[in-house]
Order: structure tokens, then C-alpha cells, then sequence
């Protein structure tokens, strides 16, 4: 398949992004991605400190199924405390795009700082606890 075939959605989905975030965040750059989304690291414009979102993909923030299994994964982490989790700050949602909104105190938590040095799309460095 030819690259501007695969590219296209990418870029197009980014587009969409970046259109919903507004004048809220800056996408700088992609952390990591999995089932449930992708993680960016983004400027907070209103703040002006740097934060970590996952977004899940406005295809899927449409079904009601996936958008609740995202926001029941957020309150699950939202309740735990333990300097090797990141903690969760807030969910957002608008239009079709829903969020989470995290800390980004790279390398304080060990797996964000792996994101921090990592290449876009490279598995993250394991650490020993």
C-alpha cells in the first residue's frame, strides 16, 4: 500500500484532534498508543505546563459501550495512589473526543519518564523496582 494511503487517516485523525483541543492544549508529540487510545504529550496553553493525554480516538468516543469502558478505566486509575502510577487530574470530553488529563513530572514516574525518551512508536525501557 502506498505511504500517503496510510498516512492520510493518521494525519487526518490528528487534524481532528488538534481542531477539538482547541485553544486548550498543544499536541507536541505521540507518547505511546494501545487499545483504548494514544497518549500525546501536549502543552496545557491555559496553564502553560506540560501534561500527558489520552485520547480516545473520536471513531470510538461515538459508541457509547467503548466511550463508558474508557471513562470506567479513568476512574479506576483516578483511584489509586502510588508514586509508580501517574495520577489521573481530570477526564474531559467535548464533541466527539474524549480525554484524560495527566500529570507530565517526567521522570518522577517511572514508565512516563521511559515515554519521555522514547522514540514515537518504540517500546519504552523496563525499569527495575
Amino acid at each position: 500500500m502506498p505511504a500517503s494511503s496510510v498516512s492520510a487517516p493518521a494525519t487526518a485523525t490528528i487534524d481532528l484532534i488538534r481542531a477539538r483541543l482547541g485553544d486548550r492544549y498543544a499536541l507536541e508529540r505521540e507518547l505511546g498508543r494501545g487499545g483504548m487510545g494514544t497518549v500525546y504529550l501536549a502543552r496545557d496553553l491555559r496553564l502553560d505546563r506540560p501534561v500527558a493525554l489520552k485520547v480516545l480516538p473520536p471513531e470510538f468516543a461515538t459508541q457509547t459501550a467503548l466511550r463508558e469502558r474508557f471513562l470506567l478505566e479513568t476512574r479506576t486509575a483516578a483511584k489509586f495512589s502510588h508514586p509508580n502510577i501517574v495520577p489521573v487530574y481530570a477526564v474531559e470530553e467535548s464533541e466527539d473526543l474524549s480525554r484524560i488529563r495527566w500529570d507530565w513530572s517526567a521522570p518522577k514516574h517511572a514508565y512516563m519518564g521511559a515515554a519521555a525518551s522514547a522514540t514515537p512508536g518504540s517500546a519504552p525501557t523496563a525499569y527495575r523496582l
